[in-house]
């Protein structure tokens, strides 16, 4: 398997096909993470963890 990579690595026109797969592969998940940021709810502030009063704690 070393050696395949090897080959692809030295001969300029397969070094160029892998790139060009990798692209056609990053793609495709590279919008589906810009899609799921733009879509999520902005938090206004962030939620901060408030000390519970002793009778509930003894629940």
């Amino acid at each position: 398997m070393f050696a395949r990579i090897q080959s692809f690595l030295r001969d300029r026109e397969l070094r160029a096909q892998l790139v060009v797969a990798f692209a056609k592969a990053a793609a495709p998940i590279g919008l589906v993470v810009a899609l799921l940021l733009a879509g999520a709810p902005e938090q206004p502030a962030p939620l901060v963890a408030t000390p519970m009063p002793a009778a509930v704690q003894l629940r």
